[in-house]
């Protein structure tokens, strides 16, 4: 069963690419955010430069003086924070997570080579609800949506029959551009679309 919900070599190069583009998309967003951030910080300083001023010059009390710089720092702080996760690069992570992704096409090696522990929470995280084996298949109210890619062909089989609803909202579609894809729409059923 787990060989058969594991995820064909077309679909981790598609997820691959996908998670590729929306990390570039995302590093140019956050460089985006953290000009303007910046922009803020520059003039946060500036109102500081002035309160500064204001108190040598003798026009504010030095207990106005502490309330607001105080409160100024605060804020430069959390501005400061933001700009350096925003300018945190996630390449060499990305690039770790997409190593560990052909390990996805044989599920169930992944299985067998972990612990009693890992192999609990393995299940655990793949059928939420629990599973249960009778009269020659697995049985399971859940399954986690990542794996719905091939749900109909473990079905067909006769391997796992899940008894989960789905709501209309959660209607996808799984598969790499140009193959037929598995679509749940929002009564549960499995339609192959191109």
């Amino acid at each position: 069963m787990l060989h058969d919900l594991s995820f064909s070599t077309d679909q981790i190069e598609h997820i691959s690419l996908t998670s590729r583009a929306n990390l570039k998309d995302a590093t140019l967003f956050g460089e985006k955010q953290a000009k303007i951030k910046e922009t803020l910080l520059k003039e946060l300083q500036t109102k500081m430069d002035r309160l500064e001023e204001r108190l040598v010059d003798e026009e504010i009390e030095l207990e106005t003086y502490r309330k607001y710089h105080k409160k100024f720092r605060i804020e430069k702080a959390l501005l400061q924070e933001e700009v350096n996760v925003l300018r945190t690069s996630y390449e060499g992570k990305m690039e770790q997570q997409l190593g560990m992704l052909p390990h996805l096409t044989d599920l169930n090696a992944v299985y067998e080579k972990t612990t009693l522990n890992q192999k609990h929470a393995f299940l655990r995280g793949v059928f939420k609800h629990g599973l249960a084996y009778s009269e020659g298949a697995f049985r399971t109210p859940w399954i986690t949506p990542v794996l719905w890619h091939n749900l109909l062909k473990v079905n067909k089989k006769g391997l796992l029959f899940v008894e989960q609803s789905f709501a209309e909202n959660e209607a996808i579609s799984f598969g790499a551009p140009d193959e037929i894809r598995t679509h749940i729409d929002g009564t549960g059923n499995h339609n192959s679309i191109h």
